[in-house]
């Protein structure tokens, strides 16, 4: 907050607390909306050189989410001072599981979390438990006609 790291006056239960009532993510085109801005200001951050701190996914190929410094040269990460880099990328991964995603592989390769992915099969018949980063539209097209499907019972 104007300029000071204020994270250790911050109660994390409460902001935890908090997150799934008020700060929900949009779905469908508001949420695409959301995604194109925050990717546009990441960009005219660099292109203005400006060092805004922003928060960005996956700098450097990091998974999950950091606040970064953006200029000229991209983004770096700056952590609060009590938070390693190791510590936040753990924090990453466990949050990816609830995710549903197990891990990804340095190749792109992602492995989903086998309780998850028995929820996706029970409800709309989808089973993967290894995706290849070549079988994405593969496996968008046969999500995108299963949920499809799913959804036309309700009708």
């Amino acid at each position: 907050m104007d300029g000071n790291d204020v994270t250790g006056d911050v109660d994390m239960d409460q902001v935890l607390a908090e997150l799934p009532k008020r700060f929900r993510r949009a779905g469908g085109r508001d949420g695409q909306i959301l995604t194109a801005s925050s990717a546009a200001g990441i960009t005219l951050a660099m292109a203005d050189d400006t060092g805004d701190l922003m928060h960005a996914l996956g700098p450097a190929g990091l998974p999950g989410g950091y606040p970064v410094r953006v200029d000229a040269e991209g983004g770096t990460v700056v952590l609060p001072k009590d938070l390693t880099l190791e510590e936040a990328i753990r924090i990453n991964e466990e949050g990816q599981r609830y995710d549903g995603i197990e891990g990804i592989d340095e190749d792109g390769t992602v492995h989903y979390v086998g309780e998850k992915m028995a929820i996706m099969k029970e409800m709309i018949g989808y089973e993967c438990e290894t995706m290849k980063l070549e079988e994405t539209e593969e496996r968008y097209r046969e999500l995108d006609r299963k949920f499809k499907a799913f959804a036309a019972q309700f009708r």
